[in-house]
């Protein structure tokens, strides 16, 4: 169980939120009282993972440079702001 001051979940914005998370899926969530015990609370916002659908690499790396090394270390740049997906332009 996550609790946060403000979580986007289901087209809402919940002040406070809470977020019920099983084998890394969220499957329930609401703004009352949570309904279990907290495992987690975040100090921030809590948002869904942004999709990138134009990028052509991040962090001072192409996703065009064939060491693969280079294209990983762009996408870990971008899954480190947010990403839950890029995709390869």
């Amino acid at each position: 169980m996550v609790a946060a001051a403000r979580i986007v979940y289901d087209g809402a914005v919940l002040e406070p939120g809470w977020l019920r998370i099983v084998d890394g899926v969220i499957v329930d969530g609401g703004a009352q009282a949570p309904p279990a015990v907290v495992t987690e609370t975040v100090a921030g916002t809590v948002v869904p993972g942004f999709v990138d659908l134009h990028c052509h690499g991040g962090g001072g790396y192409e996703f065009t440079d064939p060491d693969l090394g280079h294209v990983r270390a762009a996408l870990d740049f971008h899954a480190a702001r947010g990403n839950a997906a890029t995709m390869l332009s």
